[in-house]
């Protein structure tokens, strides 16, 4: 009998024993996952800023919708352009919304952009942004500072402009150290709802968003790294989107009418595929029963293979159909600069800073950006004057910038004006984070006792400013 228990405590033992050594075993798979995923996560990683005059505008369009629906001062909140395939979008505090590529590329509808921007800026009107900041300290040591590299590109790759670097560096790391709750995603949820609603927006865009959501999740194995692991299941979003959306009865769009031109959802996406030059991605897509649609995505190909000439075919065939939109001349432009045709490029972005203007389109300053450069690429006086001044023109709309001060800097040393020089060097070096360098900068252009009042005043903050630890 004894011996019969022994046995029986053996087996039952033996049982827990193997769902226990089981139970180690799945532990240790996800633990060294989990450990690759922290080590991927500590490698040095570049994050690609894009600045697309067309992009943001687009984008700034649609979130000055929303906040003029919220009786809110338009303007207020921009975008950020982030070059990353994930479908995300996100908001930190500040005055600025961040846009991944991939929700672009992946939306099959403007009003599923309009979705996804409107449950990201109802986190920031509802006030969730506190308990981000607040999230537990010790996640830190998942993500350090000096594990992001920030750079900024453009279609015309010699210039880098890392816009907002100190800014945008702090935010990716904030929100890679936060999370919100399940509660306020559905509260955020239901403030998207409301809000299209208002704006007479179909609700059947969102729907679109959290069907691939849905599909993205069963795809994943691990649910450890499922980002939307920390947001109520898909499932249940649908469910409440489901329950307003029976009452959309508005059609999606792919296309945003203007003055006198169309933004089309279709360019955007294929643009997005320029910066990331991908031209596999372009190359399964064949044969657009859309002539027009075709000849951009031609258009794409031929630039991505070097081949610019035939690039600058197809899009005079797209300029003869589209004569007002401003922003099919800035990108002929970007190709004739990025082969030094510099008196074509100018020709093009000159009319499409015209063009902006005929279509009441009042922030340009990307526009006037691409033409100071081109300018000052001339290289006479005339014309080295002409692009600083456009350049000073912008600075309260682009001065976090580096290309606009590397452009102040070459163009005022060119024209005697080598005080502002050193100042406009001191800011790039500030929007890098180069402190050190910024400050000798400025004590070089504040060595120049008629320095202009303006340009003093900045050197001083530069001088006077503490690093922030």
């Amino acid at each position: 009998m004894m011996r019969i228990a022994i046995n029986q405590r053996k087996r039952d033992g033996g049982a827990i024993n193997s769902v226990i050594r089981n139970f180690i075993f799945v532990f240790l798979l996800i633990y060294i996952s989990f450990q690759s995923f922290s080590i991927n996560a500590n490698e040095k990683k570049s994050i690609y800023i894009i600045r697309d005059a067309e992009i943001e505008f687009f984008l700034q369009h649609l979130i000055n919708q929303i906040l003029i629906i919220k009786k809110k001062e338009i303007n207020s909140i921009s975008p950020i352009i982030l070059l990353d395939n994930s479908l995300n979008a996100f908001v930190i505090g500040n005055n600025k919304i961040y846009v991944n590529t991939g929700l672009i590329q992946n939306a099959e509808s403007i009003e599923e952009i309009y979705g996804v921007l409107s449950h990201e800026l109802g986190h920031l009107f509802l006030g969730h942004i506190q308990s981000r900041k607040n999230y537990k300290k010790n996640n830190s040591k998942n993500f350090a500072l000096g594990a992001l590299t920030l750079l900024g590109i453009s279609l015309t790759k010699r210039d880098s402009n890392l816009t907002g670097l100190i800014l945008a560096s702090k935010d990716l790391i904030l929100k890679n150290l936060s999370k919100y709750s399940r509660q306020q995603e559905m509260e955020a949820d239901i403030f998207a709802i409301k809000t299209l609603n208002q704006m007479d927006v179909s609700l059947k865009g969102l729907k679109q968003f959290f069907d691939k959501i849905d599909i993205k999740n069963k795809i994943l194995i691990n649910p450890m790294f499922n980002y939307y692991s920390s947001h109520p299941s898909p499932e249940n979003r649908i469910e409440l989107i489901n329950n307003y959306a029976a009452r959309s009865k508005q059609k999606l769009k792919k296309v945003l009418d203007f003055k006198y031109f169309q933004l089309k959802l279709d360019y955007l996406k294929i643009k997005t595929y320029l910066y990331s030059q991908n031209v596999k991605y372009l190359d399964t897509k064949k044969n657009h029963t859309n002539q027009l649609l075709q000849n951009y995505l031609e258009m794409s190909k031929f630039y991505l293979i070097g081949d610019i000439s035939s690039a600058l075919s197809k899009i005079n065939l797209i300029k003869l159909e589209e004569p007002s939109n401003p922003y099919i001349f800035h990108l002929a432009g970007d190709f004739h600069f990025e082969i030094n045709e510099i008196d074509k490029a100018v020709l093009n972005y000159e009319t499409s800073i015209y063009l902006s203007k005929y279509n009441d389109i009042e922030k340009n300053s990307l526009l006037k950006l691409s033409l100071a450069k081109a300018l000052i690429k001339k290289n006479n006086k005339k014309n080295l004057i002409k692009g600083f001044n456009i350049l000073e023109e912008i600075i309260p709309f682009e001065n976090s910038s580096t290309l606009l001060w590397r452009l102040i800097a070459e163009s005022a040393g060119k024209i005697d004006k080598k005080s502002i020089a050193y100042v406009a060097l001191a800011e790039e070096q500030l929007i890098k984070n180069n402190f050190k360098k910024a400050k000798q900068f400025a004590l070089l252009g504040l060595k120049d006792k008629n320095l202009n009042f303006s340009y003093k005043l900045r050197a001083e903050d530069i001088i006077n400013l503490k690093r922030k630890r």
